[in-house]
């Protein structure tokens, strides 16, 4: 017969250190991108795929630069697409999480700076 009162588990101290939840990676837009400037992305991300398979088959520059800064240009047009980056961005580990926003605010493309969770750290 099992007890009516609660059960207490007993945990580690450094259970309780929780580290601190990092927020998303792009945040959600308070107005909707114009279509032009969408057009504008979603046409940036096609190039950019289409010069990371260009830049895999020749090997001269890996391709793979290429192929996030598309994904970046197609989150910042498409929200599903940015939920889908944000899902991703939680599996990460904590250090890949923290690197990649250092990268992601370094960014040339002011529109997809503004877009992402300002960085502390």
């Amino acid at each position: 017969m099992e007890s009516l009162e609660p059960r207490v588990e007993r945990s580690s101290a450094v259970e309780h250190q929780a580290p601190t939840l990092l927020p998303d990676l792009l945040r959600a837009r308070a107005a909707e991108v114009p279509l032009w400037r969408r057009a504008a992305y979603f046409a940036g991300s096609g190039v950019c795929f289409a010069l990371g398979v260009i830049f895999w088959v020749v090997p001269l520059v890996t391709g793979i630069p290429f192929y996030v800064v598309g994904l970046v240009l197609l989150a910042v047009a498409s929200r599903r697409c940015r939920l889908w980056v944000n899902a991703f961005d939680r599996k990460l580990p904590r250090k890949a999480r923290l690197a990649v926003r250092r990268a992601l605010h370094k960014f040339p493309v002011r529109a997809v700076r503004e877009m992402a969770v300002p960085f502390e750290g």
